[in-house]
């Protein structure tokens, strides 16, 4: 039973050395996306949610002086939907690229490793 627990232990440890060089890997590839939301002067709270997980709300911050909104998420290459949600009410900035998705227009995103930060401002 040593003998058994001890390769138990070693197998372990491999699969969790794996799983660490992935998630790595993974972390290496992010990029960093920056979301924005222009044309909201009376907004008191704006958030963005996306397919990259859509339980997390992720909060903008609103620039002095300006009626823009932004936030940076590091998100890995793929396509992503997402929603700004504003002083609770879901929307979609209609300057920025749409798609329709079981009944709802949604925002998308295309991130690859080239994708600068800059990229989402248009």
């Amino acid at each position: 039973t040593t003998t058994t627990t001890t390769n138990q232990k070693a197998e372990n440890h491999q699969m969790n050395t794996q799983e660490m060089k992935k998630t790595k890997e993974a972390n290496d590839e992010r990029v960093d996306v920056l979301f924005t939301f222009n044309g909201l002067r009376y907004a008191k709270r704006v958030s963005v949610c996306g397919s990259w997980n859509w339980k997390n709300a992720y909060p903008l911050e609103k620039e002095k002086f300006k009626d823009c909104w932004s936030t940076s998420i590091s998100l890995p290459p793929g396509e992503y939907e997402y929603l700004y949600n504003v002083d609770d009410t879901w929307k979609i900035d209609e300057s920025k690229q749409k798609r329709f998705n079981n009944n709802y227009t949604v925002n998308f995103l295309k991130v690859t490793a080239q994708t600068k930060l800059e990229k989402q401002i248009n």
